[in-house]
Order: structure tokens, then sequence, then C-alpha cells
């Protein structure tokens, strides 16, 4: 039988189905590979695994860290508002309501527990290259903020020590109680101020070493302005410093010392401020102030001078060159506004006109009693209503002209003495020193030491009167001494114009033109008018420059032979001088024309031009515009505040009641 056509062939079967066999492995073959790729598929595939995994756990803990940096970043952002906080009522005179400076330690002190406690992640993540930026920053943020409230501790701790408890401030503290000073307790600070400083600069390197932070744009900003802040903590701290160095002695720690205390009138405008009107002899004894004797100037002045009398040669120099010539008197000898020299001129002076001999002197004027008034009046029997703040200038530079003559003769006398309790009895420690600060500012407060280590304290806290530094940039200074015998000043108004054009050379070239308007009302009578020059204001006007200027040009002209007198220098400074006549009505105008050499100076950031100015203290401040154009295709940057900027051409218009520094850049 045939097989059926749908079965195979049992033989054809067996030879379809039979794999060939494979020959015998050579000696050093390789075993199949896809056993291998399978195995290492799987183990690819579990690093893959456990890389993603490290990566999710890293995250978490990076995730981690960087919730504990936001807390401590938390924590630490309310020391600073706290302690500037602190810094503005306590530079008011004030002590700060709620102790903010215990609630910035108690903040500062969280965020450093925070810190120190945190867990692994955050000191894990603080070691990883880039991801741990924002931890490093919240830890050295946080030790900061540590330094911060050490300072802050030890500025508590001071003030508790010097004022009493942190919720007083009234007149009396354990650093002045009843006209006396603790001046052992003034010298027991030191310690505690070199403790401050320490603290400062350790927290001013810690937030320069915070590094930056991704998507963190401000912080630039904030570091910059912490730093600034640092920086003039510090400077406060070290003036401090200087302070109580200078005290103790000045107050008599070493021994009693006697002071002459001069009262300026700005109505007879001289280069320190005004004519000496009163006097007073003060002696501080370890501490004790007392007012040993005080009057009007003439009870121990000459009119005719004190002939012989050795005096600096600066103001020698004006006793031989100025018309009318001056007199070697205490009342009117301030001629040349470096206040140092005037007060060794009054201590030759005052030492032939009675035999004492002066340890230092004090200079102020009725606008320094005004400020130290605050709310509180005077009483002075010559006049009919007591003097407050709003109205002693006037009454004492101008109403007291109007009185009978006997009772004007008592007016320094009785005003010295009402004044003097400004400074033993005050309602507020810290209101008197904060307005102290203020006088001295504005120099209707200066003071000068017979002794060179306390003057050389009294120069560093600006509390002098003299020349400020001026090796650097360009330098000015406007001084009105009036030359006649009448008290016009009070009704005369100072402008200064002041253009400056800056050459690509870096030299200047300037042109300052000072105009008097005297706006003294028709019918004054004498004193405040004079029978026999009227109401004229007949005004030395110096100028005082670089040392390197050379004057091209003036107004009168350096021939004039009334009006010119000829250059001299002071303190390494080149003073120009002319002399005018305001009337009222018609305004008096000097001006001068100069070339400097070498005031701009360059810096990595562009060219700077610096400018020093300095003041003169006024019963109307003087009124300074000062006009700079830079070399052409240069535009101007305000370094400083206050300047206006078009192009090249920056002006800069102030009332002339501090001195200050200035700077343009380019």
């Amino acid at each position: 039988m045939a097989p059926h056509p749908t079965q195979p062939d049992a033989a054809a079967s067996s030879v379809i189905e039979r794999e060939p066999e494979s020959a015998p492995a050579a000696a050093g073959d390789e075993p199949p590979a896809r056993p291998a790729m399978t195995k290492k598929r799987h183990v690819v595939r579990w690093v893959l695994l456990g890389l993603l995994a490290v990566i999710v756990l890293l995250g978490l803990v990076v995730a981690d860290a960087y919730a504990q940096s936001y807390r401590i970043y938390r924590a630490v952002k309310p020391v600073i508002p706290q302690l500037e906080q602190a810094q503005r009522f306590l530079a008011q005179g004030t002590v700060p309501p709620g102790d903010p400076l215990g609630l910035a330690i108690q903040t500062a002190e969280r965020a450093q527990r925070d810190a120190e406690h945190a867990r692994f992640t955050f000191r894990l993540t603080g070691a990883l290259p880039f991801l741990g930026r924002p931890v490093k920053a919240a830890r050295i943020g946080a030790a900061a903020a540590g330094e911060a409230a050490q300072a802050a501790t030890t500025i508590r701790d001071m003030a508790t020590a010097l004022l009493g408890s942190p919720t007083g401030g009234g007149g009396h503290s354990p650093v002045f109680t009843d006209g006396t000073v603790d001046v052992g307790l003034l010298e027991g600070i030191v310690p505690n101020l070199q403790s401050l400083i320490d603290h400062l600069q350790a927290a001013k390197r810690d937030i320069a070493a915070i590094p930056d932070v991704p998507f963190a744009h401000d912080l630039p900003a904030l570091k910059a302005k912490a730093i600034a802040e640092s920086d003039r903590a510090i400077a406060l701290a070290q003036q401090a410093m200087v302070g109580a160095r200078l005290l103790p002695s000045f107050f008599g720690a070493d021994g009693p010392k006697t002071y002459f205390l001069a009262m300026q009138n700005n109505a007879d405008q001289r280069a320190t401020g005004g004519d000496v009107l009163a006097y007073g002899f003060v002696r501080i004894d370890d501490g004790h102030l007392s007012l040993l004797a005080g009057g009007g100037i003439r009870d121990i002045d000459n009119p005719d001078g004190f002939s012989k009398v050795e005096l600096p040669a600066d103001l020698k120099w004006y006793l031989g060159h100025v018309t009318p010539r001056p007199r070697r008197r205490i009342a009117n000898i301030n001629l040349t506004p470096n206040f140092p020299v005037v007060a060794q001129a009054w201590s030759a002076l005052i030492k032939r006109a009675t035999g004492r001999q002066i340890d230092g002197a004090f200079a102020i004027d009725p606008m320094a009693i005004a400020q130290l008034l605050g709310n509180r009046a005077l009483h002075v029997d010559a006049f009919s209503r007591p003097l407050n703040a709003g109205n002693l200038v006037q009454m004492v530079e101008n109403q007291q002209y109007r009185l009978a003559k006997q009772v004007q003769n008592l007016v320094p006398q009785e005003l010295i003495a009402a004044s003097w309790g400004l400074f033993t009895n005050p309602p507020s420690v810290l209101d008197l020193v904060h307005r102290l600060g203020t006088t001295f500012k504005e120099k209707h407060f200066q003071l000068w030491s017979a002794n060179p280590d306390l003057q050389n304290y009294i120069t560093q806290l600006g509390w002098s009167g003299g020349f400020l530094d001026h090796q650097t940039g360009d330098y000015l200074s406007e001084v009105d001494n009036k030359l006649l015998p009448n008290k016009v000043d009070y009704y005369t108004h100072t402008t200064i114009m002041y253009n400056v054009t800056v050459h690509p050379s870096g030299s200047i070239s300037s042109t300052c033109t000072v105009r008097l308007v005297n706006q003294t009302p028709p019918g004054e009578s004498p004193p405040i008018t004079d029978s026999r020059v009227g109401a004229v204001n007949r005004a030395l006007i110096t100028l005082f420059v670089p040392s390197g200027a050379r004057l091209i040009t003036s107004r009168p002209g350096a021939d004039d032979p009334v009006d010119s007198l000829p250059n001299h220098t002071e303190d390494g400074l080149l003073v120009f001088g002319r002399a005018l006549d305001a009337w009222p009505g018609s305004p008096g105008e000097v001006s001068f024309g100069y070339e400097v050499p070498g005031v701009i100076q360059s810096t990595p950031a562009g060219h700077v031009y610096q400018l020093t100015i300095q003041h003169q203290a006024m019963v109307n401040p003087g009124q300074l515009t000062v006009t700079v154009t830079l070399p052409e295709g240069t535009t101007a940057r305000a370094i400083s505040p206050s300047w206006t900027v078009h192009g090249n051409v920056a002006t800069l218009t102030v009332a002339l009641t501090s001195d200050f520094v200035t700077q343009l850049g380019y």
C-alpha cells in the first residue's frame, strides 16, 4: 500500500529532524556569549537602580539640609533689623524701648544652636561641592549673627554700666550724677570696647566669607550692605575707644584741670565762629565740674591788646597784613579757622591777662546753647522772657543790642551762669551726648587740650575744629572775617559758587566766587550798625586750597593795594585773601581762578575726583554750589550722595553746616 500523501516518510523525517553534530571545541575557544550578555545586563540594571537610589537619597539629604538651612536663615534674619532698631534709638540719644538688643541676642543664640545641633544631613551636604553652598552660607551666617550678638551683649553691658537700667535714661546715671563724671567707670570700659571691636571684626570676616548661593540673587547686595554696616559699627567702636582714652584724663582723673570757656558771637563773624562775647573758667577735678568765674570778655581783656605776647606764626601773619590792624586781644584774635592755633593764642593771652595757666579751651556759640536746651528754657534777668531753642540765637546775637547799655553789660555773665546747668544737670545723659555730637559736627562747640596726647585724641574724634586731611584730591574752605565794628553778620547771607573743569591730564582749573548779601534793615542803631561805618559788612574772604594751586586771576586783582592780600600758607594749604564791602542793597563779591595739578586719582574702577569741604559756623549757613565738568567723552558717576549728573557734568548744592568729603567717578 502506498503511503498517505500527508504523512512524511520515516526516513525523510529522520533526516529533517536530526541536527548536525557540532565539531569538537578546540582548546582556548570562548564559551557561548549569550548567558554572559544577559548577566551583564542584569548588573547594569542594578547599578543604575542603585545609582538612582543614591541620587534620590542624596536629593532627600540635600532637601533636608536645605530645609534646615532655611530654618536657620529665618532664625538669623531678624537679628539685623533688631540691631538696627537699637542703633537708631541710641543714635538719637535715647535708650531703645522693648530691649531689642536682648531680642537680637536671643535670636542669634537660637540660630547658632540650630546650626550646632542640626541633623547629619546638614553637615553632610555642607561638605559637598557647589550643593553645599546654601548650608555653608547658613552656617557662616549663624556664626556672624553670633558674633553680632556677642557685640550686642557687650553694648548692653556697657550701656547698663554707664547709664543704668536699659529702661532708664534720666539725667542721673552711674557715669554722670550731680555734675560729677565717674572717671573710674570710663577707664573701666576700655577692655569692653576692645572686646566689642574684636566681635565686630569677626562678624565682618564671617559675612565676607558667606559664599554666593544659586538663585539667591539679592545675597551679594545684602552682603555688601552688611559689610558696610559692619565698617560703620567698627569705626564707631574705635571712636568710642578713643573717647574712653581721652575723657578720664580730660575730666581730671590724673589731677585737676582748668579750662577756658569762650562764648563766640556769630553776629560779629570771625574765622572760628565769632568774636568772644563772654568767658568762663571751668575747673574739673576727678570728674567734678565747677564754674570758677564768668562774665563779659571785657572783664579780663585789654581793648588795646597785650603787646609782646608771643603768638603762633599763623596768627602773626594776619596781624602783619590785615587792615585795620588787629590787636592782640582775646576777643577777636581768632582770625584763622584752625581752632587749635586760636586756642594756643588764647592760652598765652589769658596767662598775661589773668595769670592763669589753662589746660585747654572750649568754644561755644549761641547756636550750641540753643541745641543743648532741647525743650528746656533759660531764665536771664536781662531779658523779659525765657530763652528757648527757638528764640535764644535771636535774643543773644541781635535783640540784646537793643537793650539799655547797662542791661546789655549784664547779659554775658548771666548767660554763662544760666547755661552752665545745661552741662551739669542734663535731663538725659544720652540726650546730652547726642546733642553735643551735633554741636561738634557743626563747629558750634570746639575743643582744645594743651596736652599733645589728649589733643591727638580730640582730633581723631573730630572735635578740634582744625583742618581735615588734605593730602588727597581737591580741597576748599572759604572763611569770612568781619573787619569793622558792627553786628551785621546776623543779617548777612553767603553764597559760594565753585566751578571745576577736569583735564585729561588729571589737573583741574577752578573758579570760586564768594558773594555776601547784606540784608540789614534801615534804621538800626549801634552797636548793630556803627556811627562811623554804618551798616557796611567789610569782610576779609580767605580761600584755603591745595598747596600746589597756582592763582591765575582774581577779583579784586592781586595788585589791588586796598583789597588784596599776599598769598600765604597754613598747615600746608595755600591761602588766597581779598577784602570786600557788602552794603544793604549792594552785595559784595570776590572771585579766584586757579589751577591745581594731580587732583584726579586712578583706581581699578576708573578715575575719581575727590573734594574735601570745610565749613565755617555762621548764623546763616553758607550756600555752596559745586559744578564739575569732566573731560569730553566721559560720563560722570556719583560715588557719594547728593550729586546731580548730566553726561559729563555733575552739580552739588548744599547748605554748609558740617565738613564733608565727596567723590565723583568717571
